[in-house]
């Protein structure tokens, strides 16, 4: 048999929302390892690490989204692909402006077009409250933190200070629903709570939309891969990743 030389070309479509998600993954390992396994509680460690691991949960649930409304709206190969005369006649409109569009408006056009079942309310607030974390750590805006404090004299040269508290200034308005600690205060719990979140809208998308499946492949603490395609419970895959839901909810 003689094979066929020649060059050939061929495309392949790579969506970020894998590594974001898998990267989340690695960061809330680390951490743990940091508090539970070397009993080291640095907290500006823990602040960097949580932090990043909040970013990229969401970023994972931005990037699956962009991902399926490229096969819905772009990808002309694709199996998933809406023709334009077949579209909601917004649809086409909005699509024109969907790199500048709001995270909820991009998944209200691909749910009304897909006529997905309405995302659970909980689900929902959850993720509001996790879009308003990421924005406020990505845009970096100065927060405000009381501190409590005492100086004392310790003898007639030297002054000691003493922090007895420190908390939220009452004025800052963020986070009425208190799913996540103040930012100063981020830490292994919000990351964990991030990364159930985000864990839960992902299985939810990839429930509704059916048919794609996505392989996760994390490096901390040795190579492990999970195969995601929205047919287990988001229970069924905090078990497979590890994750104790319950420490998440209550912590």
């Amino acid at each position: 048999m003689k094979f066929p030389g020649g060059r050939r070309k061929y495309s392949v479509v790579i969506s970020p929302f894998e590594q974001h998600l898998a990267q989340a993954l690695d960061e809330l390992r680390q951490i743990s390892e940091i508090k539970e396994i070397n009993g080291h509680d640095d907290f500006l460690i823990e602040w960097r690490l949580s932090s990043s691991c909040i970013l990229h949960s969401f970023y994972a649930v931005d990037s699956l989204l962009n991902y399926l409304a490229y096969h819905y709206f772009d990808n002309s190969d694709s199996s998933w692909y809406i023709e334009p005369e077949d579209r909601i006649f917004i649809t086409e409109k909005n699509l024109k402006g969907w790199r500048t569009l709001s995270f909820g408006t991009r998944m209200q056009i691909v749910w009304n077009e897909q006529k997905f079942a309405p995302v659970p309310a909980e689900i929902d607030r959850k993720v509001i409250e996790l879009k308003k974390l990421r924005n406020s750590v990505s845009h970096g805006n100065p927060c405000r933190v009381i501190f409590e404090h005492e100086f004392v004299q310790t003898d007639e040269n030297a002054v000691r200070g003493i922090v007895y508290d420190t908390y939220p200034d009452p004025d800052e308005k963020e986070f009425l629903d208190k799913e996540f600690n103040y930012l100063p205060y981020l830490n292994k719990n919000d990351a964990q709570k991030a990364i159930c979140i985000a864990l839960e809208i992902i299985v939810y998308m990839l429930e509704q939309a059916k048919g794609f499946h996505f392989v996760i492949k994390t490096f901390y603490g040795g190579t492990k891969e999970f195969w995601l395609d929205g047919s287990k419970s988001a229970d069924e895959v905090f078990v497979s990743l590890g994750i104790d839901l319950s420490r998440a909810n209550n912590s």
